[in-house]
């Protein structure tokens, strides 16, 4: 039996939550504030390799695959993430959103096959 959870939320330092969805084709990654990016697959994975090829003191400007843009920064298991008009919030552990990102990215491409 196979489960496909669609909807995950992650914790930010400030008690607010991430929040991720996988559509049938796509990753939304929603702030608190309501912004949010929308991915493709192909386009997720180049924003994770992003995220990790840089060194901490590096702000990283991205965009998603709508054109929304925003900026990150990876300090050790801290994600600094700067949304495009918005206030910065840091995701208290990388490996966890990293691995919500992947299995989104998994059950995209499964769904979009």
């Amino acid at each position: 039996m196979t489960r496909w959870v669609s909807e995950e939320s992650i914790a930010l330092e400030s008690g607010e939550r991430l929040c991720i969805r996988r559509r049938p084709t796509d990753v939304v990654v929603s702030w608190y504030c309501g912004d949010e990016a929308i991915f493709s697959s192909g386009r997720l994975r180049e924003a994770i390799a992003y995220i990790e090829m840089f060194p901490s003191d590096v702000w990283v400007r991205q965009h998603s695959s709508g054109g929304t843009h925003f900026e990150t920064r990876l300090d050790g298991d801290r994600l600094f993430v700067l949304p495009n008009g918005g206030d910065e919030e840091v995701v208290d552990s990388w490996a966890d959103l990293k691995a919500a990102l992947l299995d989104a990215i998994a059950a995209a491409d499964k769904k979009g096959a």
